[in-house]
């Protein structure tokens, strides 16, 4: 059976087409797929040397380091390493409080985008 590969970016497995147009689902790790119209397993080992599988996070990731540093290092600025002394129960109840900002952000940048779509609509 010929497979082409179409590659997806996704992480571990790749989306492949075979003949018969149907989706085979391999996986990194032994190299084989399944045929749904042919009921069968299928060696897509050439496909994997062919097709550049890498995974999204891999082109941002090294920004999101850089990033995450200078957040560190403000943090050590501010506060030096006393974070790393505090017990895990009140490192939880921080994070609980940092999540609940991120829900409060998300409803005003909510609220904003209504607004301007509604201010779109009636233009």
């Amino acid at each position: 059976m010929s497979v082409r590969g179409i590659c997806t970016r996704s992480i571990g497995c790749s989306t492949l087409s075979c003949e018969h147009r149907e989706v085979h689902f391999i996986s990194k790790l032994c190299n084989s797929g399944y045929c749904r119209v042919q009921n069968e397993h299928v060696d897509c080992s050439q496909i994997m040397e062919e097709e550049s599988i890498e995974p999204k996070y891999k082109s941002i990731f090294p920004e999101f380091v850089k990033r995450l540093e200078k957040r560190m290092e403000q943090g050590f600025k501010e506060y030096g390493d006393k974070s790393f002394d505090r017990p895990p129960k009140e490192l939880l109840e921080e994070i609980e409080e940092e999540l609940l900002d991120i829900c409060g952000w998300s409803v005003v940048l909510y609220r904003r985008i209504k607004q301007l779509q509604n201010k779109m609509e009636g233009e």
